[in-house]
């Protein structure tokens, strides 16, 4: 049985809220200002919205608010760079009467400093570490499906190596990283994570050349957290496995595929916009789950029953509530950062910014 069908994947707020995550005070914006149901929405991407992963879900997710809000404005900006063109961006959508922004990737400073500025318009920022009055942030604990895919990788690497393509060394690529290298050691201590930074969020040419390399170094295994999946292309010419990351429609029948995490963003997007439109909004983060609004999606057609199984039992273990991010745990200096039983909790994870022994590039 494949694990997606064991949850309802898609259905329901799954989200659940972290106060203490806030690095601020947070008040409703009910004392500003409401959204009225004819009000003006935009939604920035940090690539094209048909890159058939990452930004084609948040599009996904935005195209359930038009139908659940028919009567709102509703717009998205595509291929937002992270730069001061970004902060112009969002005060042109502020003057323009845009009364709520929620974005698909970090921009730090560039909307940050545009927040401060408009008190009176909510921000919503995936990735985010900051928290206001009026700027929150969302994310995914893809810690977990990421430890399952180091645990599966160690199944199956035959050189111990495994390849990481990352954007930027951030939080978020830290705990996937982290995760896939803790996985994978819980089942073979020899391996080892190389990590290849690319410098954007969407960038085939250069994701492309980051997977040859990878494999120039002898990594078997290709992860990402890229916005692309061009690297799936890399390891059916070499003739290596990959998983991916966020692609609406996995090449199940591809000898390289192995498996996908896949996410619904629409409930928190309804839920968020819903609550503006109450008065009840606030900015405190919101983290999806796994099992409900994400989930690891299908198997390829080359991966055996056994290493299915044992998938199955690990991610039902995890929904049960286990935490494998327990110590002792060593950075890759071999200090150890986490004493014995210790176990590390969300908030650890999402903002982990050390390497895990095993890992390099990072």
């Amino acid at each position: 049985m494949e694990i997606l069908k064991r949850r309802h994947f898609i259905g329901g707020i799954g989200s659940f809220f972290l106060p203490s995550y806030a690095q601020a005070e947070t008040t409703p914006l009910s004392s500003i200002s409401l959204l009225p149901q004819d009000g003006s929405i935009a939604f920035c991407y940090s690539g094209p919205k048909t890159d058939g992963g990452w930004g084609t879900l948040h599009e996904r997710g935005r195209l359930e608010v038009s139908k659940y809000f028919p009567k709102l404005r509703i717009t998205s900006i595509e291929n937002v760079p992270y730069s001061i063109q970004a902060t112009r961006l969002f005060r042109y959508l502020i003057a323009e009467g845009v009364q709520m922004i929620i974005t698909n990737s970090n921009y730090d400073n560039f909307l940050h400093d545009v927040s401060n500025y408009a008190q009176n318009v909510s921000f919503t920022e995936c990735n985010g570490h900051i928290t206001t009055a009026n700027l929150g942030w969302f994310y995914l604990d893809h810690w977990y499906a990421f430890y399952i895919f180091g645990y599966i990788s160690a199944l199956i690497t035959k050189t111990n190596k495994l390849g990481f393509i990352s954007s930027f060394p951030i939080p978020s690529v830290y705990s996937a990283v982290n995760a896939i290298t803790l996985g994978a050691r819980k089942i073979n201590p020899l391996i080892n994570v190389q990590v290849i930074h690319t410098g954007s969020w969407f960038n085939p040419k250069v994701t492309i050349q980051a997977a040859n390399a990878l494999c120039d170094q002898g990594c078997d295994i290709l992860l990402s957290i890229m916005n692309d999946m061009s690297y799936l292309r890399v390891a059916e010419q070499r003739n290596i496995k990959a998983f991916l990351y966020n692609n609406m429609t996995p090449p199940i029948r591809s000898k390289a595929y192995i498996n996908s995490i896949l996410c619904d963003f629409s409930n928190m997007y309804i839920q968020q916009i819903q609550q503006r439109m109450n008065g009840t909004w606030n900015s405190k983060p919101v983290l999806l789950k796994l099992g409900q609004d994400y989930n690891i999606f299908r198997w390829g057609t080359s991966i055996s029953s056994t290493i299915r199984y044992q998938a199955t039992a690990l991610y039902e273990n995890i929904l049960r509530g286990y935490n494998p991010f327990q110590g002792p745990i060593y950075n890759n200096k071999r200090q150890l950062k986490v004493t014995s039983n210790t176990t590390m909790k969300n908030i650890d994870l999402y903002q982990w910014n050390w390497a895990v022994e095993g890992v390099t590039g990072l």
